[in-house]
């Protein structure tokens, strides 16, 4: 299956249990998959030895255009940043209202610009996402919240 941009949304919330909104003014998105080599220890007694999977490392960047006013996702990723607390990324490929589909993942914002130019028409943004534990798949919606 191919994923066409216009099906593609990134969403936020404070909670995992919801309510999750999209981010607005965000013009692009990546997401580096991956973990740490797993430990492989030995002990005198076992044939086999005992194995920690390694640490997941996700890491997401999204950057956009500034957008102050937009309280449920943008201001949500600067307080993630300012306070140190883990927030829920949303992922979504499948946009269709009830029915969105994707994964979540806890997440803490680990940096946040801003820039401009004189010359330039907008302000913009980026954010820096690391993982905080592991992707949950949704289908059938997005959690609406308590």
């Amino acid at each position: 299956m191919i994923i066409d941009v216009s099906d593609f949304e990134v969403h936020i919330a404070a909670a995992q249990e919801g309510p999750f909104a999209r981010i607005e003014d965000i013009t692009s998105h990546e997401g580096t998959h991956g973990s740490e080599d797993s430990t492989r220890t030995r002990v005198f007694g076992r044939a086999d030895p005992y194995v920690r999977a390694g640490e997941n490392t996700d890491e997401y960047s999204l950057d956009g255009l500034y957008n102050p006013d937009d309280t449920n996702g943008q201001n949500i990723l600067r307080d993630s940043r300012d306070n140190r607390t883990t927030i829920y990324l949303a992922v979504v490929t499948d946009p269709t209202p009830g029915a969105e589909k994707g994964y979540i993942q806890p997440v803490i914002c680990t940096e946040y610009t801003d820039s401009a130019e004189a010359d330039g028409e907008y302000v913009e943004c980026s954010f820096t996402l690391e993982a905080n534990g592991a992707k949950v798949d949704i289908s059938g919606g997005l959690p609406t919240g308590p």
